[in-house]
């Protein structure tokens, strides 16, 4: 048994070497294949990554409501944000009024945001800030504590610099500056709209019934212009993502399979008629039929799954500079990431493979079940 396997892998080898262009030609296409599968498993996987910084930006308890202050209604969809909240279980708003005033400064022109003094404990770390400075900017191009003047209108006004809490920025991520609203800023209509950000405190179940709520009364008392923001569109995209990562799993398997079956069974079988007379040689001489096909199942693994680890490997550790460099935010890519790939998807496209590689050798297996007699006439 073991000359028959010494002879079988001799044969292996000196057959690679007098003949490359078939194992050259399996290895490409396995190659290839794992490679394609990769990135799109890759894709979905940043796709996922993306949506999920999204959801961690905006807040998926998060409801954002913006009213025009102009308008006929005005102030008639933030009355009902109360009674709106209570129905959901409660939470925290936090309010603030977009002005009409222009702000420049340092070549500048950045929006005019006034703010409710009395919520100023919600502000965190700013409401120290508001108590020595009213007026505050906020610019992360520039340090934080430094004052400036700024011309507020057509006038001179000094401000600090502050840094721009989490929940703030999902109404504004550019330059703004904060100044204390009152009373009469509405009736002198300085105001060009009114902002609320509403943290639910029963989950995203209860931000989006807030949302649906605020968008019946919106209906309902014909309030125009009004916008309405919740997480349901990104925990949606999140889902449909997630439900098409699970199914190009599967595609993959149904579909690399059946090609390298396909591909490599064709070669496999050219293989296979130049060697049939030496393996019924070998059979009339006592060696197993199992033994002669487990060789081309043993080749075709071995090069189809060499093949997709020299491809596999690379994408998954070097896939955040791949998205760093086709324009991906720095950082959304972690190790953990790359560690779930070859966790979840490097085996589904290597199972594919297998799976593939063990069926191109059926051919062969058939044409052994024949009798000696009907090869070697």
């Amino acid at each position: 048994m073991l000359a028959v396997l010494r002879y079988l892998l001799v044969d292996w080898l000196c057959s690679w070497r007098e003949s490359p262009g078939a194992a050259l030609s399996k290895s490409a296409v396995a190659g290839l294949l794992a490679g394609v599968a990769a990135m799109i498993l890759l894709s979905l996987t940043m796709a996922e990554r993306s949506a999920e910084s999204s959801l961690r930006a905006f807040g998926d308890t998060t409801v954002v409501v913006s009213e025009p202050a102009l308008s006929a209604s005005a102030g008639s969809v933030h009355a009902a944000i109360p009674e709106a909240l209570a129905a959901v279980g409660g939470g925290r708003r936090l309010h603030v009024g977009m002005a009409i005033l222009p702000v420049e400064y340092d070549g500048k022109v950045a929006s005019c945001f006034l703010y409710d003094p009395a919520q100023l404990r919600d502000w965190g770390d700013l409401a120290q800030v508001f108590q020595s400075h009213p007026r505050v900017l906020l610019d992360e191009s520039m340090p934080p504590g430094a004052r400036y003047t700024v011309l507020l209108g057509n006038l001179p006004a000094q401000v600090v610099v502050g840094a721009r809490p989490v929940w703030f920025k999902r109404i504004q991520d550019g330059p703004c500056l904060l100044v204390p609203m009152q009373p009469s800023d509405h009736l002198q209509r300085r105001v060009l709209s009114d902002i609320t950000v509403i943290e639910t405190a029963r989950g995203p179940e209860s931000a989006m019934a807030l949302a649906q709520w605020l968008r019946q009364y919106q209906a309902a008392e014909k309030c125009f212009g009004v916008t309405v923001r919740d997480p349901a569109e990104i925990l949606k995209e999140l889902g449909n993502i997630s439900a098409a990562h699970t199914q190009w799993r599967s595609a993959i398997l149904l579909v690399i399979a059946p090609l390298v079956a396909l591909v490599f069974g064709t070669l496999t079988i050219l293989e296979f008629r130049e060697l049939r007379h030496t393996a019924a040689l070998m059979r009339s001489l006592g060696t197993p039929g199992w033994l002669l096909w487990l060789r081309y199942l043993c080749e075709n693994t071995v090069l189809a799954l060499l093949a997709a680890c020299l491809v596999l490997v690379p994408c998954g550790l070097q896939a955040a500079d791949l998205f760093n460099a086709m324009g991906s935010p720095v950082g959304l890519w972690t190790a953990a990431d790359s560690a779930a790939f070859f966790r979840a998807d490097a085996p589904v496209v290597l199972l594919a493979l297998g799976i593939g590689a063990t069926l191109s050798t059926l051919p062969v297996a058939v044409g052994l079940m024949k009798p000696v007699g009907r090869v070697l006439p």
